[in-house]
């Protein structure tokens, strides 16, 4: 299996468009870290429910507005970023490049409603970076085979066409229903299969760029475990939901626990320019701003990652519902704070059990030992 894997690698990276992916991916890496810190300053300090400044009724710090333009004009933006820097690596003439696939983007993705507000407005942001990447390559490609004015002219012709069935699915909520189906079908498991089986189908869409808006809330089934352990000394009627394994355990920092891949190439990585942007991501990873490392490690459309990542959920869901099973390990039923580490949310849903942050700092090892082959594979390739 390993050496198929390889063989998909290596194919993947001989292709001219993971090359150029990969080199927009490097460009796009201060930019996302910009908007990760600055999203990160809000939630911990300077908006009116920040993290530290609640707990530490840090009044002094004031709101700044300012810092949410900046995470708007950097993570609300990077798919048009991708798509301009995706048509400038492959595009001959570089400037048409450029102007054209800026221009298809907006043309794609612009459906405004009757107030004028983009309905599409997502897809600038982490969730279009598949888009963008895609619309950039495929932009300049066809400069580079037809030249400006007749590739230009298709191109709008194209354009104009997946436009209107772009809107078609848009109007009718298909996109909506996709993304919300996949979100509530997580947020409503109750049985492990479940839960196990659409876990790996939102690793998926988060290693395609799709997954990034998909939240796993404190939902129904959580608040009725509180009321009933109140009630019953602690008994609870839902051991298993995406909050008590998914939140608490599995996702440690991330889909896929990818905070433990962050710390893995801070560990294992030969190139010091990886390292440097591991270290960079992971204070914002662990604050939950895990784009800045999907960014950061290439981690995206990369197949040995998603092994990686898919062993390791899988390792977390199986030990915590087996000590669940087992009546070792207690339900988690306090909601988390607003803007806490999710490494840190079984330990405050257990009222600050050390015990149970112990098994987190463990999970998180064996996490890390999980996806360390698969980074050596990667460096050793990349040597």
């Amino acid at each position: 299996m390993l050496s198929n894997l390889l063989d998909i690698d290596n194919w993947l990276k001989k292709h001219v468009f993971v090359r150029n992916m990969n080199q927009t991916l490097d460009q796009l890496f201060p930019i996302v870290l910009i908007g990760a810190v600055s999203a990160l300053l809000q939630k911990l300090f300077f908006s009116r429910e920040a993290y530290l400044r609640e707990i530490f009724h840090l009044k002094i710090f004031p709101t700044m507005y300012f810092l949410q333009n900046i995470t708007d004009l950097t993570l609300a933006t990077v798919a048009l970023y991708a798509t301009v820097l995706m048509a400038y690596y492959t595009a001959q003439n570089k400037g048409a490049g450029v102007v054209v696939s800026m221009m298809v983007f907006y043309f794609l993705t612009y459906q405004p409603d009757e107030h004028g507000v983009n309905l599409a407005g997502r897809a600038y942001g982490m969730n279009g970076l598949l888009l963008g990447l895609v619309c950039g390559y495929f932009v300049a490609q066809m400069l580079n085979l037809y030249g400006l004015r007749k590739g230009g002219g298709l191109l709008f012709l194209s354009a104009s066409a997946l436009n209107f069935l772009a809107g078609w699915l848009i109007y009718n909520g298909y996109v909506e229903l996709f993304f919300t189906d996949v979100q509530q079908r997580l947020n409503n498991q109750t049985n492990i299969g479940g839960l196990f089986i659409w876990s790996q189908v939102l690793l998926l869409l988060t290693w395609l760029g799709l997954g990034h808006n998909i939240v796993l809330n404190y939902n129904q089934f959580d608040y009725q475990n509180l009321h009933y352990a109140l009630q019953h000394n602690g008994k609870v009627r839902y051991p298993v939901s995406s909050y008590t394994i998914l939140n608490q355990y599995a996702n440690l920092a991330g889909v896929g626990a990818i905070v433990a891949l962050v710390i893995c190439v801070i560990i294992c990585s030969y190139s010091k320019a990886r390292r440097r942007r591991a270290r960079l991501a992971l204070l914002p990873t662990i604050f939950n701003q895990t784009s800045v490392a999907f960014i950061a490690l290439n981690y995206f459309l990369n197949p040995l990652y998603l092994i990686g990542g898919a062993l390791a959920t899988s390792f977390n869901i199986l030990v915590v519902y087996g000590l669940l099973s087992l009546n070792i390990l207690p339900v988690g039923l306090y909601p988390p704070l607003k803007g806490a580490p999710s490494l840190f949310y079984a330990f405050i849903a257990n009222r600050g059990a050390w015990g149970i942050l112990l098994l987190v700092i463990c999970l998180l090892f064996c996490d890390i030992l999980i996806y360390m082959p698969f980074v050596k594979v990667v460096e050793s390739r990349e040597k």
